[in-house]
C-alpha cells in the first residue's frame, strides 16, 4: 500500500504564527495532492489537496510524481506512530 503523491509546483509557502508568549513560530510548507484513503482502507476516488512541511533551508520537491517513503513514518520512544513525510520520485 503506497501513498502516491503529485507535486504540482515547486513552490514554498511561509506562514507565521503567533505564540502565546507573544513571539511568532514560522512553517514552511509545500502544497501537493495526495491519493489517500478511506477508513476501510479504500482508495479515494479523488486526490485531496494536503501541506508537506519543509525546513527553512530545505528546497520544495520538484513538480512530478512521488510515493511516500517508508522512513517517513515509525515508532517513537513512547511507541507511538510518528510522521515526517519524505518523497520518493516514481520511476
Amino acid at each position: 500500500m503506497q501513498i502516491r503523491v503529485e507535486v504540482r509546483e515547486a513552490v514554498k509557502n511561509r506562514r507565521d504564527v503567533p505564540t502565546k508568549s507573544g513571539n511568532v513560530a514560522t512553517f514552511f510548507e509545500q502544497p501537493v495532492w495526495a491519493l489517500l484513503f478511506d477508513r476501510s482502507g479504500k482508495v479515494k476516488p479523488y486526490p485531496e489537496e494536503i501541506v508537506l512541511p519543509l525546513k527553512e533551508n530545505e528546497e520544495p520537491y520538484p513538480p512530478g510524481q512521488y510515493v511516500l517513503a517508508p522512513a517517513s513514518v515509525w515508532a517513537n520512544r513512547f511507541k507511538r506512530l510518528d510522521l515526517a513525510p519524505k518523497l520518493l520520485p516514481v520511476k
